[in-house]
């Protein structure tokens, strides 16, 4: 079975908590893989996971702003579910998760994380990841805007066919800081080697962190080679 994308659930708290409820993607089915992002502006803050999630990885680089990604195996029941992550301290957060069907859950999740202090609205290169034909590929982007504007947020991918499923940011009026996050997958196998993408924010993100997550496909799952051959025609006749 191949990978396919099932679903999605977000939360986005523009105001002060210390809790990221996260309902899961209404199309989850048992056995999917689901693959949560959370994240808050009080980078100290220390996360308490809900149980039965694995934590993949988590980043806090700088003192501004804290990101992890977790992954589990959904149950019959998690479509109905809302999953909390507890954070020791109040601030601006959020939280999205995604459903795919076909992963192979005998391989561990994996995912890099970089960061970037702009001036300007510069393009923000991913980690290379190195994946397996058939595998597919996660991108997404948290970009920490101080002061924050009223202008919309925005992030762009360098690669055409990905598909963005989020892009969406905290509303405090200005100046209060503000956050914005995007995520894209291929959605398409991809072939094997190291894949990374470029993802470029508007407006300017004082500090972004910027992931690369591997979603790996079941075994035997390849991506065909290009046919062999001439593929212009003409009744048959290669054009040459």
């Amino acid at each position: 079975m191949a990978i396919a994308y099932r679903g999605k659930g977000l939360i986005l708290n523009t105001s002060a908590t210390d809790n990221t409820p996260l309902p899961m993607p209404a199309g989850t089915a048992e056995g999917d893989r689901l693959v949560a992002v959370v994240g808050t502006i009080l980078p100290t803050s220390t996360i308490t996971p809900p149980a039965g999630w694995q934590l993949v990885s988590q980043y806090a680089p700088t003192n501004n702003m804290r990101t992890a990604v977790y992954t589990r195996t959904a149950t019959a029941t998690d479509k109905d579910t809302t999953y909390t992550w507890g954070w020791s301290g109040f601030a601006r957060n959020f939280g999205y998760c995604l459903a795919y069907s076909g992963v192979d859950a005998s391989v561990a999740t994996s995912a890099q994380a970089t960061y970037a202090q702009q001036s300007q609205a510069a393009p923000i290169a991913t980690p290379a990841l190195g994946l397996a034909s058939g595998d597919w590929l996660l991108t997404f982007a948290v970009g920490r805007e101080n002061p924050g504007t009223d202008t919309p947020k925005q992030w762009t991918n360098s690669d055409g066919q990905d598909v963005e499923r989020f892009d969406l940011f905290t509303a405090n009026a200005s100046p209060q800081i503000k956050l914005s996050a995007a995520l894209w997958d291929s959605g398409r196998p991809l072939p094997g080697g190291s894949a990374q993408r470029t993802l470029t924010p508007a407006p300017v993100m004082a500090l972004a962190h910027v992931w690369s997550v591997r979603l790996a496909a079941p075994e035997g799952d390849t991506v065909p080679p290009p046919a062999a051959g001439d593929p212009w025609t003409y009744f048959g006749m290669p054009l040459r």
